[in-house]
């Protein structure tokens, strides 16, 4: 199973607390594979989020957001800027 967080240190104890209910209520044996999209987390919280992997069968992939991201330029008339993620760099897994 194949789940997307976006978070920064101001959210990383709420994404630690659904990471642990997720796990928490999956059948036993169930494999996942968590991706979080980051824009900076401490060496704290990273070191957080790996000790998760000891209890439970999981895997963390940590997607730099600063490196993997691409605003188009301003629009006319004040529409928003559009922001792509660039999954096609390998980030995610195939479909």
């Amino acid at each position: 199973m194949n789940i997307v967080y976006a978070t920064d240190d101001n959210g990383a104890l709420g994404t630690g607390v659904s990471i642990v209910s997720l796990m928490e209520n999956l059948p036993p044996g169930v494999h996942v594979d968590i991706y979080i999209m980051t824009g900076g987390l401490s060496g704290d919280n990273t070191a957080r989020f790996h000790s998760l992997q000891q209890g439970y069968n999981l895997h963390l992939h940590f997607i730099d957001m600063k490196e993997n991201i691409r605003i188009s330029p301003s629009v006319p008339n004040g529409r928003r800027r559009r922001i792509t993620v660039l999954a096609s760099q390998g980030n995610f897994p195939p479909r």
